[in-house]
C-alpha cells in the first residue's frame, strides 16, 4: 500500500495594529471554523493564496466579532485585494442599521502567503456605533 505524504500546512503568525511592538505571534486557529480546513487545502495546492486569504480574514472576524442579533446585521463577505505577488489587503465587515440605530463592525489586516509561512499583519477589529 503506498502512502502519499501530505504536506505540511503553513505556520501562520500574526500582530495586532494596537501592539505592533509585541510583533509577529503565532495564531491559534484550532477554534476558528473553516481556518485550518483552508490551510490544509492550501497546503495541498487545492486552494489558491487570495482563497486562503480570504478564508484567514473571515475567521478572524468571525471570532471577534459578538452581535447578539445577527440577523439584522448585514455581514458582507470577506474580501482579498493582492497589492503584490502573495500579499493581500484584507477586508470583512458588517453593518447594523436598523431603528434609527447604526452600526459596523470590521476587520482588516494585510495578509502574506507564502509556501511554508502565513502572516497576518497589522490586524484590527473595531465596532462602532
Amino acid at each position: 500500500v503506498g502512502l502519499t505524504a501530505m504536506a505540511a500546512s503553513p505556520e501562520v503568525s500574526w500582530s495586532d495594529k494596537y501592539a505592533m511592538r509585541q510583533g509577529l505571534m503565532p495564531l491559534d486557529l484550532d477554534r476558528q471554523p473553516g481556518a485550518r480546513e483552508a490551510l490544509a487545502a492550501y497546503a495541498s495546492g487545492s486552494l489558491p493564496p487570495k482563497a486562503l486569504a480570504r478564508a484567514l480574514i473571515d475567521a478572524l472576524f468571525t471570532r471577534d466579532f459578538s452581535a447578539s442579533k445577527v440577523e439584522r446585521w448585514d455581514v458582507d463577505g470577506a474580501s482579498a485585494a493582492e497589492v503584490e505577488a502573495g500579499v493581500f489587503q484584507c477586508v470583512k465587515s458588517a453593518e447594523y442599521n436598523w431603528k434609527d440605530i447604526h452600526a459596523v463592525a470590521s476587520s482588516k489586516a494585510v495578509i502574506r502567503v507564502s509556501a511554508d509561512r502565513v502572516a497576518v499583519e497589522g490586524y484590527s477589529y473595531y465596532c462602532a456605533g
